[in-house]
């Protein structure tokens, strides 16, 4: 399994969102914990941890962050080939789209890799 794609639906059922999960921003933590890896809950604290890494160099299973005004908001998971996997907000479908979407190209502020 990679990271970044446990909580993605793989049949042409109805999207819904997992229950009683908050992901917004814990999705890549739990996440890593599927894998055995233990990083922060929360976006702020994952920005500071793992080793930075430039977008030239992003692998699958490395977080992207976003920010505004100073402040991370949201985080994904690289999945390769240009892609994100990100939960807009809780509630919503884990979904896979572009890293070159504007509302979150625009917001990109660090790159973290937590698995060597």
């Amino acid at each position: 399994m990679v990271v970044g794609t446990a909580w993605l639906r793989t049949d042409n059922a109805a999207a819904t969102p997992l229950p009683e999960i908050s992901f917004g921003t814990r999705l890549p933590s739990l996440d890593y914990r599927t894998h055995g890896v233990i990083i922060p809950r929360d976006a702020d604290a994952q920005a500071k941890r793992g080793a930075a890494v430039s977008l030239r160099n992003i692998r699958v299973g490395d977080l992207l962050f976003y920010a505004t005004s100073g402040r991370v908001h949201h985080v994904s998971t690289y999945a390769g080939s240009g892609r994100m996997v990100h939960a807009p907000k809780t509630g919503s479908v884990v979904q896979t789209i572009p890293i070159s979407t504007p509302a979150y190209s625009r917001e990109l502020v660090a790159t973290r890799r937590f698995i060597r």
